[in-house]
């Protein structure tokens, strides 16, 4: 080796001498010492440095010497440091093996545990119970458990449960009759020694492997038996009940004066730093008819939900005015009428994909636009600054300041928009200026032509209008058209139904007149008046409605039969029932009786004299009440539509006896729904043959014994009816 010509071996002739510190260093690690590197000295100094360092080791233990013995060596030690770098300091090797084998142990172990599974029942009971539990049960299986000595177990009383002595019946009597635990005579000291006694029993039966999670107490924990603590059936909860059953005496025969009102806390503010909402002083972000028409138009498109439900949902839940709830009417129903239309404008000014906008910010334009647009009475600064605020408050200022942007841009080039040319593709540009889909106005174009395609989707974006359907059951004609006058509300006679029917321009808190309360009218389009005059229902007979709520045909059926009749309302919906029940008690009918039921699965023995099926369709033919229905409908939806009514109609025929009468309605203008409908059950069961519908309603409505309703021509609901009589055998 290269490092042994520079090392200086001891001439074996020359030992050194019996008291030199060399016999003092350890074997493990021979050092030099200071007398071989340097010449010897006098004999008196070298007795007196011997004397100095075996005083030195007598003070210092062994081990604290030897490392000192050690560094001076090191520091004396004149070889380079290539000749001692082969020489280590010396250690204790055992400890240093020891400690490497438990952290082999520990590091196999974590890789055994990750891919062992214990059985369910056992999962929860291996975890040890703290860190220093985990570390002794991974290290268990590799070294012998160092058992540590016994110790006495400390008494713990929170462990034993002390009886009351007020309620406790087993102790003894006391001369004067009461019980007490202490009447044995036994003093306190006594009675707490017996105590650390069985404590210290139950803690020599552990060991110390409890304190430590292994041994015994870890057996017992996973699936031995482990005393517990005595546990009362009752601890007295004070105010002088010592049983349960003085307390649940007290709480039956208390006064309703002597019951707390229960008044929830709410805060005035909210804590600091907390975004709790259920305080006094909350500040909701959708605030205003503006606000809840973003939030109703973002609900909308995020749903399956329906326009009509959220807005009367939102409008129960809020006090907003009679102004403020009209305006958000218009503008929730307007912006979903002409939302094509508004996006086609949005699209022109707005830097990017407009499909790709933040909704909240993309409806609160659309909401600006709508107003600038089609409503006269609101200044177009104030709808976009309102919109502006909106999104500042929802979104920030980044957002507002675009959405500002947009909108005063469009304000300066309002008259110069262009939409697609008429003349190079009419169905897209009947589809923008109108705002409905591309596919339905090409439907309707080919079907109907250009003239009449265009005035179908006028009336589709006008705002509706009412239909009052009296009930002669309870007041004359003349007598509403008094309470009428009176609310100065302009109405005038229905086309289809003089007597029965009126319409009015529009109605706000309807339900709060005391008429509408007493069942003087119902609310119901023509359309769905003239199916139930079509079915001709009569007096004493049984009647089915397979497709009832929300009820305005099973009503308007008793009415017409004076109440006389048996009338069956079934729907799969159970939730809907009790809108039919809720009418039929508004109007004062007794024949009416309700069922959730799915027609494809009711059996029954009484066969119908006349089944009515005011089956699921698309609802195209009420997308001026229901503008939401074009956006959410698609070609894609009519297979499942179609196979569905086939069932219904299906079920509904084997309910109708012989001589009765199968009524199928639909509110849709499409021919997949209606005529196909009733040509493909006429060929699947022949003993139905089609009874013409101008023989029971105007001709001016049927067409081909049908009857056939359009909004541009009958002004109401586009709708469609087919009376089918099943053959007398």
């Amino acid at each position: 080796m290269s490092h042994q010509k520079h090392s200086k071996r001891p001439n074996p002739q020359n030992p050194p001498p019996q008291n030199s510190p060399a016999q003092n260093s350890s074997p493990q690690n021979p050092q030099r010492s200071p007398s071989e590197q340097h010449a010897p000295k006098e004999q008196g100094q070298r007795e007196a440095q011997q004397h100095v360092q075996q005083q030195a080791q007598q003070q210092v233990p062994p081990q604290a010497g030897q490392r000192n013995e050690q560094k001076q060596g090191a520091r004396n030690d004149n070889r380079p440091h290539d000749a001692r770098q082969h020489e280590q300091r010396p250690r204790n090797d055992a400890r240093a093996e020891q400690r490497q084998e438990q952290r082999q142990d520990t590091r196999q172990d974590t890789r055994n545990e990750k891919h062992q599974e214990f059985p369910r029942e056992n999962r929860t009971n291996t975890r040890p119970n703290n860190r220093n539990d985990q570390r002794n049960e991974r290290t268990e299986h590799s070294r012998e458990p160092q058992r540590e000595p016994q110790r006495e177990a400390q008494p713990n009383p929170r462990q034993e449960y002390r009886p009351d002595p007020r309620r406790d019946k087993r102790s003894e009597e006391r001369p004067d009759g009461r019980s007490d635990s202490r009447s044995d005579g036994r003093g306190r000291e006594e009675r707490h020694g017996e105590r650390n006694d069985r404590s210290q029993e139950r803690g020599a039966g552990d060991g110390g492997e409890r304190r430590r999670g292994g041994g015994g107490d870890g057996e017992r924990r996973r699936g031995g038996n482990r005393s517990m603590p005595h546990t009362p059936d009752f601890i007295p909860i004070g105010g002088g009940f010592d049983r349960p059953e003085q307390f649940a005496e007290f709480v039956a025969n208390r006064r309703d004066s002597e019951k707390e009102a229960y008044e929830p806390y709410v805060p005035t503010t909210p804590a600091h730093g907390s975004d709790n909402i259920f305080y006094k002083d909350f500040d909701p972000l959708y605030k205003g008819a503006r606000g809840l028409a973003i939030k109703i138009l973002c609900r909308l498109e995020q749903s399956d939900s329906y326009l009509d439900k959220l807005l009367e949902y939102e409008m129960a839940n809020s006090d907003l005015k009679a102004l403020d709830r009209a305006l958000l009417t218009e503008i929730v129903n307007g912006v979903t009428r002409w939302q094509a239309r508004l996006d086609w404008v949005l699209t022109g000014f707005y830097h990017g994909e407009f499909v790709k906008c933040i909704m909240p910010v993309k409806n609160a334009m659309r909401i600006a636009l709508y107003q600038i647009m089609f409503l006269q009475k609101i200044p177009p600064f104030a709808a976009v600054n309102e919109s502006v605020e909106l999104v500042k408050r929802l979104k920030g200022p980044r957002s507002a300041n675009l959405v500002n942007a947009i909108l005063r841009n469009i304000l300066h080039n309002i008259n110069s928009i262009r939409y697609p040319n008429r003349h190079e593709d009419a169905s897209r540009h009947l589809s923008v200026h109108y705002s409905h889909p591309f596919w339905l106005t090409k439907r309707w174009f080919d079907r109907y032509g250009e003239q009449e395609t265009e005035a179908l989707l006028k009336v589709n974006n006008e705002r509706p209008k009412i239909t009052l359907r009296l009930n002669q059951m309870r007041c004359q004609r003349e007598e509403l058209l008094k309470f009428l006058d009176a609310q100065e509300v302009k109405y005038w006679e229905s086309v289809l139904d003089k007597d029965g029917l009126l319409q009015v321009g529009s109605l706000s808190a309807v339900r709060d007149w005391k008429p509408f309360q007493d069942g003087w009218f119902v609310v119901q389009d023509p359309s769905a008046a003239m199916v139930v005059k079509l079915a001709n229902p009569q007096a004493g007979q049984l009647i089915y409605d397979v497709c009832a709520a929300p009820g305005g045909k099973t009503t308007y059926a008793a009415e017409l039969t004076n109440d006389k009749a048996t009338i069956l309302a079934m729907d799969k919906y159970g939730g809907k029932l009790h809108l039919i029940e809720e009418t039929a008690e508004r109007l004062g009918l007794k024949s009416i009786t309700t069922q959730a039921q799915d027609i494809r699965h009711f059996k029954t023995k009484d066969l119908a004299d006349l089944v009515l099926v005011d089956a699921p369709c698309s609802g195209l033919g009420t997308l001026a009440k229901k503008p939401d229905i074009k956006w959410k409908f698609d070609l894609t939806g009519f297979p499942a539509l179609v196979k569905t009514q086939r069932e219904i109609l299906s079920a509904a025929s084997r309910l109708v006896k012989p001589g009765g009468t199968l009524v199928y309605s639909t509110c849709t203008i499409e021919p997949e729904e209606n005529e196909k409908q009733v040509e493909w059950f006429l060929q699947q069961f022949p003993e139905f043959s089609l009874d013409p519908a101008e023989n029971y309603i105007s001709a001016e409505i049927c067409s081909d014994g049908f009857l056939r309703t359009l909004p541009h021509k009958h002004a109401c609901d586009g709708a469609f009816g087919a009376r089918l009589v099943r053959k007398a055998s």
